[in-house]
């Protein structure tokens, strides 16, 4: 047997009783949730006035809520409720504010199943005058039938001596109350005598949870400090509850299956990522064209390599980013594919934000007519007259130490524009290839960098290259460049 002394407390009727019972949840909605602060504060201040008027000891902890704490008149208690409402509600979860509202749960002395059927509906009508506030049942659970007793959510300390339970027991002031419990091995609990400054107690710990179910009559021990109330019991330790060490350990299986998830979802978005970016490797190393202004959903280029064609809308305008060039001299060229529509052809700073190239001081340009075109403006004379044909091919060279552009259609090379040409704070760093076409258009921009497709122009000079992109460009991230990258990071 183990003792455990209640120090003054005096368990309430319901603990050795056998009748019926349910635990009802209820919610009382204040508006919003500066009101349920307040509401809370009511509810509280109500329920501690029961607690006064009907605990006849501090240590009590059952509060007897009764019509007329309710505050409602007899005449408007529905005659189903006062049987229920006689017999007295308890508070067996204490008011707290959930969001808009105020939750809290009582035990009525009735059976769940009576509850639910005939008085659930003029319960919360009682409730809702009471209140003032609308109140709602969330939840109905049913007590054990025939049960006794109750459940210990904290630790609970306990003895094989019977002198200590009593010591323990409240008697000093007035009848002390000693909880007798019969306990198997297993649900004996743990001695802590040799951790314990008073070895002598023969203290032994029962874990939180513990259910402890009366079986048998109470009786009355004197003493010659006075009288104990000795209530026999029967007691099941909460087996589920696990030691520090089995925290931590289920701690670290939640966290390392945590990481490997984010650890798999990373993996996930890098090899998209990865993917993405091969595909733009092979783009440029093909020569394909980049959009750099337009809806990306009316031009097509990836038809193949340096082509580039617009089904609707306006303007749309394509370049090779990852070519740009800061210095030097350089050449490309143009090949119209469908003269309809209208083309513009040139260079592009990497500052270019227009629709159209030419159209603003980052970009110059020949027109589908052969004209120059700079920050919107049309040159008079035409330097590539009759490119814009199928079939025709359009060459474009820039001198980029001497600001100049040069276009041709046949052997001789005409300068568009003398000077200028040059990177700078409104250009951008770097000048690249671009070309713009409308509704209907198709061109195709040869950088000279496949052996298969040879420029058809030759260039001014000796001094002009092609404007492949290789490790000199200048501009975005050029095909080589991506590809030193990938071999840094070991990717085939």
């Amino acid at each position: 047997l183990l003792y455990g002394g209640r120090g003054g407390m005096t368990p309430p009727r319901q603990f050795w009783d056998k009748y019926d019972e349910c635990i009802v949840d209820i919610r009382i909605f204040a508006g919003h949730s500066a009101e349920s602060t307040k509401l809370l504060a009511v509810v509280r201040s109500f329920l501690r006035k029961a607690e006064d008027k009907q605990a006849k000891s501090p240590r009590t902890k059952v509060f007897n809520i009764s019509v007329e704490h309710l505050q409602l008149p007899d005449g408007h208690v529905p005659e189903s409720l006062r049987e229920m409402v006689a017999c007295g509600m308890r508070v067996v979860k204490d008011p707290q504010t959930a969001g808009e509202s105020v939750s809290l749960s009582l035990a009525l002395a009735v059976p769940k199943f009576r509850f639910e059927q005939e008085l659930r509906k003029d319960f919360e009508e009682a409730l809702r005058a009471a209140c003032g506030k609308h109140v709602a049942v969330k939840g109905v659970a049913a007590k054990p039938y025939g049960f006794r007793g109750g459940v210990e959510f904290g630790l609970m300390s306990t003895t094989t001596d019977k002198a200590t339970a009593f010591a323990y027991s409240g008697v000093a002031k007035q009848r002390g109350t000693v909880f007798e419990i019969t306990a198997g091995r297993v649900d004996v609990g743990a001695s802590i005598s040799f951790l314990s400054q008073y070895p002598g107690e023969e203290e032994f710990l029962m874990p939180p949870l513990s259910c402890l179910e009366v079986v048998g009559e109470q009786r009355i021990d004197r003493t010659d400090r006075g009288e104990v109330v000795v209530v026999p019991l029967r007691v099941n330790v909460n087996l589920k509850a696990v030691t520090v060490e089995d925290l931590i350990a289920r701690r670290k299986i939640l966290q390392l299956a945590t990481a490997k998830n984010l650890r798999e979802e990373l993996q996930y978005a890098l090899q998209a990522e990865l993917d993405r970016l091969l595909e733009v490797v092979a783009s440029r190393r093909a020569g394909c064209l980049e959009l750099i202004a337009g809806d990306a959903k009316t031009a097509d280029l990836r038809r193949e390599p340096g082509a580039f064609s617009v089904s609707g809308g306006n303007y749309i305008a394509a370049g090779a980013g990852y070519a740009g060039r800061s210095s030097g001299k350089w050449h490309f060229e143009v090949e119209v594919l469908e003269a309809k529509g209208y083309a513009f052809a040139g260079i592009a700073g990497t500052n270019f934000c227009g629709t159209v190239v030419g159209g603003d001081e980052a970009a110059w340009a020949v027109n589908k007519d052969g004209k120059t075109y700079h920050s919107r403006k049309g040159g008079e004379e035409e330097v590539a007259s009759g490119w814009f044909v199928a079939g025709g091919v359009l060459g474009v060279a820039a001198d980029l130490d001497a600001g100049i552009l040069l276009c041709t259609t046949g052997p001789a090379w005409t300068p568009c524009f003398p000077s200028g040409l040059r990177p700078g704070h409104a250009v951008g760093g770097a000048l690249l290839p671009a070309v713009s076409c409308s509704r209907g258009a198709a061109v195709r921009v040869n950088l000279g960098g496949d052996a298969s497709r040879p420029l058809r122009h030759a260039p001014p000079s000796g001094e002009y290259r092609p404007f492949a992109p290789d490790a000199d460009a200048q501009g975005l991230m050029g095909a080589d460049d991506v590809a030193k990258l990938l071999e840094a990071l070991g990717v085939e």
